[in-house]
């Protein structure tokens, strides 16, 4: 009776398909009491791939172990390849066959490639090689769009399921209404337009709650990456410290009042008596480190509002979303000078304009980054008309 295929059978032959394409590999390293399964290195590079067969992990704990396996050995660049369950059944003679055909699902995270793909082991390799010589001649980092707004609709959908439990207690209940907003405004709006009831209005304001504080978190960490403001803390995500809601409050003080309008809405009173929502709270914050959003040049926030605020609500408010590609394609035909002037007086979340300014940076004549922006910025309005309803 032959034995089956375990994670550990599969090491050489991935191994030696990443070979194949220039790649060094070694196989479970000791790193502090944990092994990575596998590191891949070429041209300066490092990468942790972990191997899973019929692995049920979730992708923000996927994100999340090998990011942190690979920040131990000094690099963020990770890759985890998660294999079907039939896999353990082939016989050792097949594999030795046919092992570069093996369908892989890859979640990869590195500086070159950012992206879920699901395609064969040969493949893989190629598509991580050729992504990788690309990013050696400009070494500007790809960030998958899709990735980051998929972790933020999972995390907002479950804290939004916690705080729908919590909202059974009328204190925090209250805390939160008074955060996001008036309720009975709110609780008419959803009347008048769809029926909903008081109960059914409480979820709501759940999601829109969850939907505010991954959004700050979100626009916090982009802004200090950018503006040099203090980071959001490294924690362990499995074991965040008892303080870590008091950290973040007072890490986010800075950009609450360089930013009002956006961060103003302090929720935090509202999470601390849920661990859960503390410890999915600290997944997000380790999970948008490892996804590096802050390279992504498309409108993510007006997607995430479209994906996760319940359809009812964003029909009341007169709310409707436009895809990047579609504001992509209006932009190249409406904008044909780099300093044409361009106003939209219902922007919403500002897809438009996000994309009308990366193609007035495309025509513009070589200057410097500063006062490309500058020029840029002055030639571009937006309205949001909700703020007049």
């Amino acid at each position: 009776m032959s034995s089956r295929i375990t994670e550990r059978t599969l090491y050489p032959f991935i191994g030696r398909v990443f070979e194949r394409f220039g790649w060094r590999y070694f196989s479970e390293t000791s790193l502090d009491e944990r092994f990575p399964d596998l590191i891949f290195e070429g041209d300066g590079a490092k990468v942790v791939s972990e191997v899973k067969i019929d692995s049920e992990t979730q992708l923000i704990r996927a994100i999340i172990d090998a990011f942190q396996k690979a920040r131990r050995l000094g690099t963020h660049n990770a890759v985890v390849l998660l294999f079907p369950n039939y896999v353990r059944d082939i016989p050792l003679s097949e594999l030795e066959r046919n092992y570069p055909r093996l369908k892989v699902f890859a979640l990869v995270l590195t500086d070159w490639l950012s992206e879920r793909k699901e395609l064969a082991l040969k493949d893989l390799a190629e598509a991580f090689t050729t992504s990788f010589k690309d990013w050696l001649k400009t070494k500007k980092a790809r960030v998958s769009y899709d990735l980051v707004v998929d972790v933020a609709r999972d995390s907002i959908r479950e804290i939004a399921g916690y705080l729908r439990q919590n909202f059974s207690q009328k204190p925090v209940l209250d805390s939160a209404m008074a955060v996001v907003g008036r309720f009975d405004i709110y609780k008419s709006l959803l009347e008048d337009f769809s029926g909903v009831k008081e109960d059914e209005a409480k979820l709501y304001i759940a999601d829109i709650t969850a939907y505010i504080l991954i959004n700050q978190l979100l626009f916090y960490h982009i802004i200090s990456e950018k503006l040099g403001y203090n980071k959001l803390p490294d924690i362990n995500p499995l074991n965040p410290p008892k303080d870590f809601i008091d950290v973040l409050e007072r890490i986010l003080k800075k950009g609450r009042e360089a930013y009002p309008h956006i961060l103003g809405f302090n929720l935090f009173p509202i999470l601390r008596g849920d661990l859960r929502i503390v410890f999915s709270i600290a997944r997000v914050v380790s999970t948008l480190k490892a996804l590096r959003p802050q390279h992504i040049r498309e409108d993510l926030f007006g997607r995430l509002y479209h994906e996760t605020i319940p359809p009812e609500t964003r029909k009341n408010l007169g709310a409707f979303y436009t895809k990047p590609e579609a504001a992509k394609l209006l932009a190249s035909l409406a904008i044909d000078h780099w300093d044409a002037k361009v106003l939209d007086p219902a922007c919403g979340s500002g897809t438009l304009l996000v994309e009308a300014y990366q193609r007035k940076a495309a025509l513009a004549p070589p200057m410097s980054k500063e006062e490309l922006h500058k020029r840029l910025i002055n030639d571009i309005w937006g309205i949001d008309v909700m703020h007049f309803a």
